[in-house]
């Protein structure tokens, strides 16, 4: 199994609540346009965020201009 892919586009202000990386084996989030607000800062191109199988899920919002933001999860190791 490879690695899982989506493009998020949201826009300004949303709010968003990722999948729970237990179910693969990580996750990364990259700002492609705009920017996110998470635990009080403000990431924005070229940040990421990454997280391990073990970390709770990603929660985020979208900045004044909206955020595109690619999310990896990577599969689970065997």
């Amino acid at each position: 199994m490879g690695v899982f892919a989506d493009m998020l586009l949201l826009p300004p202000h949303a709010s968003y609540a990722g999948a729970d990386p237990k179910t693969g084996g990580g996750q990364v989030f990259l700002v492609l346009q705009g920017a996110l607000t998470h635990e009080g800062n403000m990431l924005a191109t070229p940040s990421s965020i990454a997280l391990t199988h073990d970390e709770p899920a990603l929660q985020f919002a979208a900045g004044a201009e909206g955020l595109q933001v690619l999310m990896l999860q990577y599969p689970c190791r065997t």
